[in-house]
């Protein structure tokens, strides 16, 4: 009986062929009984593996159509969805009949092509195939119709029994391939965010800030639309999170958000960003000395000198002083710079190669130490030989 049903699918011939042959063998395998008379196997796998021997492609994306009527379910599976330029394929039969002829009403896609003979002969098992590479964007509505029908019994008028599949053709959406990532930055320094996406031929971004504290409203930054984000001179007021939308024919997604987080400046990081038009260059760093004066920047921000303009001054001055019976040596620097968290004290050596340095302390061992908003004065008792020096500390 096996026989006689590959025969009639292959038209009644008698010579068996090679898809008939994988039919029967799956047929022999299927662990339902023998209900060969009524087409009782399971219809997913039976779809799957005609769609398979049909056209040689493995369904990856199904879905299913069903239209129910007098000979059974007329039923479709395949990818009715595809972006273009990708293949696609989509079959259709019937569970206790065989189409044998049908027709289709309406476009197909650009690129896809029908399995139907003359006078809409359906030519492979008594399944309808619409496949192929879908070449043009657009929805395109298709009414499928089984116009004649064969049973395992003796043929019988079977009516007319229709089906629509929906084709839809999408262009290349966006998609991020590296998406934003949290980064620290030193007060100062240029804070950066980027994006990576797939393909970035036509796509467009727009980066987003959060509001205040939440995590679930977001921001427009006005300006920020290019796949990196670059603020130069980051200060803390840009601490937040981030996220950035890209948008690509006209299809829009949403990277997940990342954390920016500026490093607390310390008192010579404001002092740079006021004196600097460019913190961050060489001439702006603590031991350079852009003016070409005898002072480096830190010197000249101790002091609050202008790093940008020679200064002439002798510093510290060096001048002798008797105070009752003690004679001082008496060390005049430029008024200190006040910052909140600013700690500057004095030290001493006697050996400037060696040291070790000791700290000068106002009022310990004779040393007097009197800061006024003109100048710096450290008064210590006058030694044959002595070095003194300036340590400064701040609280970053």
């Amino acid at each position: 009986m096996l026989t006689r049903l590959i025969c009639r699918l292959n038209r009644n011939k008698t010579r068996l062929t090679w898809p008939g042959l994988a039919l029967m063998m799956l047929l022999q395998r299927t662990p339902i009984p023998w209900l060969v008379a009524e087409f009782q196997f399971s219809v997913g796998p039976r779809m799957v593996h005609l769609l398979k021997w049909v056209t040689g492609a493995a369904v990856t994306s199904a879905f299913y159509n069903t239209v129910t009527g007098a000979t059974g379910d007329l039923s479709s599976v395949g990818n009715t969805t595809a972006l273009e330029g990708s293949y696609m394929v989509v079959a259709i039969q019937a569970d206790d009949a065989l189409p044998v002829t049908a027709k289709i009403e309406g476009e197909l896609p650009s690129g896809l092509n029908h399995n139907l003979g003359e006078g809409g002969a359906v030519s492979e098992f008594g399944v309808i195939t619409i496949s192929g590479i879908a070449t043009t964007t657009g929805v395109y509505p298709v009414i499928v119709t089984v116009l004649t029908w064969q049973t395992l019994e003796e043929p019988t008028e079977q009516p007319e029994r229709s089906i629509q599949i929906n084709f839809q053709i999408t262009l290349q959406p966006p998609d991020i391939v590296e998406p934003p990532a949290s980064v620290v930055i030193p007060f100062g320094a240029t804070a950066e965010l980027f994006v990576v996406a797939a393909d970035p031929e036509g796509s467009t971004y727009q980066w987003q800030r959060n509001v205040e504290d939440r995590l679930d409203d977001f921001e427009d930054i006005v300006g920020a639309v290019d796949a990196v984000y670059s603020v130069p001179g980051a200060t803390p007021a840009l601490n937040g999170a981030y996220r950035v939308l890209v948008s690509k024919n006209d299809i829009t997604i949403t990277s997940n958000y990342a954390f920016m987080t500026v490093e607390p400046a310390t008192n010579f990081d404001v002092w740079q960003n006021k004196e600097f038009a460019q913190p961050n260059s060489e001439e702006a760093q603590p031991l350079a000395n852009p003016d070409g004066d005898s002072f480096s920047n830190a010197f000249e921000f101790l002091f609050d000198l202008d790093p940008l303009e020679a200064e002439t001054l002798q510093v510290p001055m060096i001048t002798r002083e008797q105070i009752g019976e003690t004679d001082y040596v008496v060390f005049t620097f430029p008024s200190l710079i006040t910052f909140s968290g600013l700690n500057y004290g004095f030290e001493s050596t006697s050996d400037l190669k060696n040291g070790p340095w000791t700290e000068l302390v106002d009022g310990v061992d004779g040393v007097i130490i009197d800061a006024s908003v003109t100048a710096t004065i450290l008064k210590m008792p006058y030694v044959s030989e002595a070095y003194c020096r300036v340590r400064m500390d701040t609280d970053g």
